[in-house]
């Protein structure tokens, strides 16, 4: 599990990336951080690698406090894609929309796409979540 803690991410005094955002990400979960360009998405995953240090919180892997460990330390990496939302929220257990550096939203796929809030700043009323066969797809190519 990973377990974040009122993370806060300054650049300089006008600059604040992340404002004290709480996440709980649990084991064996995909886990998708949506938002506009800006929102603190890269820097959120930045930090829990290692790669940026907050300017206050505690990252957690499982009890252990991680925050000030080197990222050859925590035997963790990311990968940052650039797919459409509708592809990440077809393979996300949960998902997280951020906003200004705060999370506006968080929950399951479903939940994320019937949002009305979600939908007027983020996906727009037209977005269909489509769920995938991922089984059936493995057996087509086969």
């Amino acid at each position: 599990m990973i377990r974040i803690e009122n993370l806060r991410k300054e650049y300089d005094a006008k600059t604040v990336a992340l404002d004290n955002i709480d996440l709980v990400f649990e084991d064996s979960t995909f886990v998708a951080l949506l938002g506009p360009s800006g929102c603190g998405k890269t820097t959120t995953l930045n930090c829990i690698a290692g790669l940026l240090e907050p300017t206050s919180g505690k990252i957690f892997f499982g009890d252990k406090d991680v925050t000030r460990l080197q990222p050859k330390d925590r035997n963790i990496g990311i990968l940052i894609t650039d797919h459409n939302v509708e592809e990440t929220l077809c393979i996300t257990d949960r998902a997280y929309l951020l906003f200004e550096g705060r999370i506006l939203f968080h929950g399951t796929p479903e939940e994320l796409a019937e949002n009305q809030v979600v939908r007027d700043r983020y996906l727009t009323n037209s977005f269909k979540l489509r769920k995938k066969d991922f089984d059936a797809l493995a057996a087509q190519r086969e």
